[in-house]
């Protein structure tokens, strides 16, 4: 019998009035090589997200590795690559902004989120930039 590594049951994600998903249910099993195809706005992104823990279903339930993805978990993370098109940084939030957004979501304490921000910026150069908007930042 096949083991189940991702499920959604029913998945629906608004951002306000906006439905972006509306009742996914998906079945992958260990092994199966599966696309994830559709045109721009879909969904694919937010369903992605979902599955890492990032953000959370309006309703339904999605699993990763037979653990519910809500749990913010990172040993599920940790198990999991992803690539995604997009560099999932929020243009309207500053460089620090961002990182602490995530290092949040990893339940970094106050005191190691400062202290590693603060190191990630700085080895990339970036520490006096860490208050400009991620949107103003070159791409090439």
């Amino acid at each position: 019998m096949s083991e189940t590594v991702i499920r959604l049951e029913h998945v629906s994600r608004s951002f306000g009035e906006r439905k972006v998903l509306s009742d996914i249910n998906m079945c992958i099993q260990k092994g199966e090589v599966f696309g994830y195809l559709g045109p721009n706005g879909a969904g694919k992104t937010t369903t992605i997200r979902i599955l890492l823990g990032l953000i959370e279903p309006t309703s339904g339930r999605a699993e990763v590795l037979c653990q519910d993805a809500n749990t913010r978990d990172r040993t599920v993370r940790e198990q999991i690559g992803v690539v995604l098109e997009d560099h999932g940084l929020y243009e309207r939030l500053s460089a620090y902004e961002n990182l602490d957004y995530y290092a949040c979501i990893y339940r970094l304490s106050p005191q190691q989120r400062r202290q590693r921000i603060r190191l990630l910026l700085e080895r990339v150069e970036l520490w006096e930039r860490r208050d400009d908007l991620v949107g103003v930042f070159s791409r090439a």
